[in-house]
């Protein structure tokens, strides 16, 4: 029996710094049991979780090695993902 909820789509979101447009790109998500949000982190300040809080319970936060760039970002979060992904 499983207790999870199917993944149909994983986004994956590389941030490096930019909070405000962090929380508009994942507002403009559907809050979907279906798809899964995961925010890769690979900034100094690392206050993603500061930023987004727990108001949506669909997005993961992961954290890359500082600076390593968004193809970096990109595939912690293809490695980490259970869906399909964008």
């Amino acid at each position: 029996m499983n207790f999870f909820p199917q993944i149909d789509f994983s986004i994956i979101i590389p941030h490096y710094d930019s909070f405000d447009l962090l929380q508009r790109a994942v507002a403009s998500i559907p809050d979907c049991e279906g798809i899964e949000v995961i925010v890769v982190d690979n900034g100094p300040h690392k206050i993603s979780e500061c930023v987004l809080g727990s108001y949506r319970k669909n997005v993961r936060i992961l954290y890359s090695e500082i600076g390593k760039g968004a193809g970096r970002a990109r595939n912690v979060g293809i490695q980490n993902s259970n869906g399909f992904f964008f």
